[in-house]
């Protein structure tokens, strides 16, 4: 009781004048509690002003513009904050507009749009809003466009993110600069759910008059930089909002680039035509380093590779398969020859850093041959073929990662069909779940709560991916969700995570990653736990 006492004494907040950002803009609000999937299908590019080779053009060779340029492994999927759930679109909508509250480089919270909050009681929190904020298009930024943005995310279940946001019973506005957000019971985690990805603010009123389809199309945000042109499967560029309230943007122009193959990431690297790239292969790591003017930085993060298994069908329904599928990964051996020591074994899929980690299931593995090959003998399994998903180019040596998954199992005994796929076409077809048996991802948290990532499990989140559901964990879940004392909220969060990955080893997650980037040695860049690339937080040396 004392400790949830101190708690809610401590959600009284005025924000700190000492900046998350730069200049007038967030302010840190400091924090200390304790994100997750990776999905997400296509949405149509917005129109824009098409250049004819999207972006390939050298960041130094802007005359008189500072530009930077980063190279990720995939496309956006949308423009709509709460429409997606993936890091790719996170990336640069993190850019473009803004929530309440944000993370900083410390992964403490910091206030944004909002200037204070104060948790009235279990399940009511009130904001103060900022009354210095603009909209790209020069509407001012009001309590109207936080009530309609959380009572749309609450209310749509269309959405990828409506069951995380399915919460919020009401979004009250007090006055244009105050707001209250009523829950349907105890929530300690509304900090979480409001600085996560996918949590900025939309703009009421444009959308209202334009309709959503022309938002998509000719989006406006109010963060430092605006939408300029989006040519998909390509380049997103944003420029400079003058106007911005926490003064003016560092850079003249930021873009994002998707380039699917890592070589060709790490070739655009050295010739100068990117400052940085995620997800260096391993083979290229001393190439970077030797090169003049670039440099690797090998950075933390909550991602965790994850054999997915479709629970409701056939072969992988059958519980003795599922176990020998997570015996069957030599987890260690996948670190040290693909992964050259970026990863640590574990066998849960909420990485350090999250509240409510079962460290009991981190810093092992479960690998056991012998003992993979007796529970397939003993499944019933006839040797039907079993398709295994893998992306390419969206995860640190993914594909070589999924090629070395399907020769572990088809050692084991399975009849793997490995289909190795690019991400956006991999996505696209992971989140319809059309594959048969079973599928490789990397899910990251950017929740820092288990309740984010053990969400997927619930009964009512029955998907193509996945649809296991029983009344036992629903009930353990809800509790652990409403719990407002922090001692027995983790134990309920441990619980699930031996429920899931222990008892019923619903998936088989086994390597949590590292995080290599390379960068050209003209910026100051330090990684982000979130993976996040926030452009004002970059600056050039």
């Amino acid at each position: 009781m004392k400790k949830r006492l101190s708690i809610m004494l401590a959600l009284t907040v005025v924000c700190a004048l000492s900046a998350c950002g730069k200049g007038g803009g967030p302010k840190s609000a400091g924090g200390e509690e304790t994100t997750a999937g990776e999905t997400q299908a296509g949405t149509a590019a917005p129109g824009g002003t098409k250049s004819e080779e999207g972006g390939e053009s050298s960041p130094a060779s802007q005359e008189g513009q500072k530009v930077l340029t980063i190279a990720q492994g995939g496309d956006i999927s949308t423009f709509d904050h709460q429409n997606h759930n993936n890091g790719v679109t996170g990336t640069v909508l993190c850019n473009f507009s803004h929530g309440l509250v944000e993370r900083d480089d410390n992964n403490d919270w910091c206030c944004v749009l909002a200037e204070s909050y104060e948790m009235i009681d279990d399940s009511t929190w009130e904001f103060k809003l900022r009354r210095d904020v603009t909209w790209h298009n020069g509407d001012p930024f009001t309590a109207a466009d936080v009530k309609y943005t959380y009572e749309r995310a609450a209310r749509d279940d269309s959405l990828k993110e409506n069951h995380i946001f399915a919460v919020i019973e009401e979004v009250q506005i007090v006055d244009d600069h105050t707001v209250r957000f009523v829950t349907d019971g105890p929530y300690p985690t509304m900090l979480s759910l409001l600085s996560k990805n996918g949590s900025q603010v939309l703009p009421s009123r444009y959308i209202e008059e334009n309709g959503m389809d022309y938002y998509l199309s000719n989006p406006v945000g109010c963060g430092p930089y605006k939408y300029k042109e989006w040519i998909k499967d390509n380049v997103v560029v944003l420029e400079r909002y003058d106007d911005y309230f926490g003064g003016a943007p560092y850079w003249d122009e930021v873009r994002f680039r998707a380039i699917p193959e890592a070589s060709t990431r790490v070739a655009e690297l050295l010739a100068g035509n990117v400052d940085i790239i995620v997800n260096v292969p391993t083979n290229e790591w001393d190439r970077v380093d030797q090169n003049d003017g670039t440099e690797m930085v090998l950075g933390g993060g909550t991602r965790i590779f994850n054999v997915i298994m479709k629970y409701n069908t056939s072969p992988t329904q059958n519980h003795d398969i599922r176990q020998a599928v997570a015996y069957a990964l030599d987890s260690e051996l996948i670190i040290n020859t693909v992964l050259k020591g970026a990863g640590t074994s574990c066998y849960t899929r909420i990485a350090p850093g999250v509240f409510g980690q079962d460290e009991s299931l981190y810093g092992i593995q479960k690998f056991d041959l012998d003992k993979a090959k007796e529970l397939i003998a003993g499944s019933g399994y006839s040797g039907e073929e079993i398709e295994f998903l893998v992306p390419s180019g969206r995860y640190l040596m993914d594909a070589e990662v999924g090629e070395v998954v399907a020769a572990m199992l088809t050692q084991a005994g399975l009849n793997i069909k490995l289909n190795v796929l690019e991400w956006s076409a991999y996505i696209n077809k992971f989140n319809a779940g059309e594959f048969n048996g079973m599928a490789l991802i990397a899910y990251g948290d950017d929740f820092f709560d288990a309740s984010y990532g053990m969400n997927e499990y619930r009964t009512e989140n029955c998907t193509p991916i996945s649809c296991y559901g029983t009344e036992e964990y629903d009930q353990l879940y809800l509790d652990a969700l409403n719990n407002m004392d922090l001692d027995s909220r983790r134990e309920q969060l441990v619980n699930m995570q031996q429920m899931i990955f222990v008892d019923e080893c619903v998936q088989a997650p086994f390597i949590h990653l590292s995080v290599p980037y390379a960068i050209n040695s003209r910026i100051n860049f330090k990684s982000r736990i979130d993976e996040q690339f926030y452009a004002e937080r970059i600056t050039l040396k």
